[in-house]
């Protein structure tokens, strides 16, 4: 039934979507007389129309061999650093990042304290722990996300008998941007919603933005999309990096072009930037509001609508 209702609503926006814009249409019928009038709605190119193999910008931890970070996590890439714009290997689409990917840290194991040259981000899905840089400490729990700069001593501990899971993110700050000195802790939970209805649907809390020593066009979200509700499908240009990851609770769908695929939890998906392959994600359910963890590069300034209503304090480590 869910799928019936899905291909219901897809087929509904596409017959009356206009092609995005320097996308050719569709439409008209050559030997019924010529150009299709402008004025009349047109469907969109298909994935086949356009060449796009769409499962090489989707990525799953579980698609990927276990490594190891900070001498005792174990991590598993979901999107990596590659070139979006030409044919290349599955989930290599990142082209500001190092490494997307799903790290565990296990019960009542702890980190040494390391310093690192990239420029960290971990969101926690679930567990109990403990962060701290050897003076300070901060405890997770699930909707915490810890920005940590480059070379910014740091450690983590699992403070519980079950798995510590985070989303981790890491990359190198581009020449010209001054990354901010101290660690950084926001609690999703305790942020207003900054953007309200974007793409019909989406609801979203600003979790990291230039302020806070990213790049201009740079921003974090915690995306919300109620049951039975869906973004409006539309295009990305080139250079433009937008990554949607599933944190649940529960399986969603997601559009990319004209082909659907399931999206279950930490599957991720990469807007193709060519400027016509539209994207969107789907919250099929009846009952659950279903989040998402965005991470994006705009080609313009991102926008400053941030309240810092959820940074959590640094409380004293005792010696």
């Amino acid at each position: 039934m869910k799928r019936i209702l899905l291909v219901a609503a897809l087929f509904t926006w596409m017959c009356a979507a206009q092609p995005p814009q320097g996308a050719p249409a569709q439409g008209g019928n050559p030997q019924r007389g010529g150009a299709q009038d402008p004025n009349r709605p047109r469907e969109l190119q298909s994935n086949d129309r356009t060449g796009i193999d769409i499962d090489r910008y989707i990525g799953n931890p579980f698609a990927s061999i276990a490594k190891v970070t900070h001498d005792v996590m174990l991590t598993r890439s979901i999107l990596r650093f590659g070139d979006p714009h030409v044919p290349g290997e599955p989930g290599a689409v990142l082209q500001y990042r190092k490494d997307f990917a799903l790290t565990t840290l296990m019960p009542k194991n702890r980190t040494p304290l390391l310093e690192m040259p990239l420029q960290q981000i971990f969101y926690v899905e679930n567990g109990e722990g403990r962060l701290d840089n050897g003076s300070q400490y901060w405890d997770l729990h699930d909707g915490v996300a810890v920005l940590i700069p480059p070379n910014s001593s740091h450690r983590l501990t699992n403070t519980s008998d079950k798995p510590l899971t985070m989303l981790q993110l890491s990359w190198e700050n581009p020449q010209g941007i001054t990354p901010r000195k101290e660690i950084l802790v926001r609690d999703v939970a305790m942020l207003p919603f900054a953007e309200k209805n974007a793409h019909w649907s989406y609801m979203a809390k600003n979790v990291f933005h230039p302020s806070d020593g990213l790049h201009p066009n740079e921003k974090i979200l915690v995306v919300y999309v109620a049951p039975m509700s869906m973004g409006a499908p539309h295009a990305h240009p080139p250079q433009w990096e937008e990554v949607w990851t599933n944190i649940g609770p529960g399986d969603s769908f997601m559009q990319i072009g004209s082909e659907i695929r399931d999206m279950p939890a930490n599957t991720a998906m990469i807007a193709p930037p060519n400027g016509q392959t539209v994207h969107s994600v789907l919250n099929m359910t009846k009952d659950k509001v279903q989040a998402f963890f965005y991470f994006a590069r705009y080609t313009n300034p991102a926008p400053s609508n941030f309240k810092d209503e959820a940074t959590v304090a640094g409380k004293p480590l005792a010696k």
